[in-house]
């Protein structure tokens, strides 16, 4: 399945980044999240539907291996990608980001709230 992301086919590739997302097998995150950024995944600078699937199947497989890559498409302009990209982190963290009140961030207040999280999460790493 993993060799189906190289497919020439989106539709393949997209159907590929779905099935390996539903086995849910952290050996897949390496795989997937080098599609992520493959340079077939862009066309003229704009990414392809295809991401999509696989940042979603990132999230199902809820390995934080893939935390570095999701972070990455955080910085995407492109809301999309954002939105799917916020779903996986809390897919993998379980980390549920809301205002004082209880209600949902809005989006530019999630990615805001995200890179702090990820700060932190590297403060500590370098101080371990």
């Amino acid at each position: 399945t993993e060799r189906l992301l190289n497919d020439e086919a989106m539709i393949v590739q997209s159907a590929a980044a779905d099935a390996l997302g539903l086995l849910a097998d952290p050996a897949a995150v390496p795989s997937l999240t080098q599609g992520l950024f493959a340079a077939r995944n862009f066309r003229k600078g704009k990414s392809l539907w295809v991401r999509e699937h696989i940042i979603l199947a990132l999230g199902r497989i809820q390995d934080k291996g893939a935390l570095p890559a999701l972070m990455r498409t955080l910085e995407e302009n492109n809301t999309v990608i954002q939105g799917h990209t916020l779903a996986s982190l809390e897919s993998i963290t379980r980390l549920r980001p809301k205002k004082q009140d209880g209600t949902k961030l809005t989006r530019e207040d999630a990615v805001v709230w995200w890179r702090h999280w990820w700060h932190k999460q590297n403060e500590r790493t370098s101080a371990d």
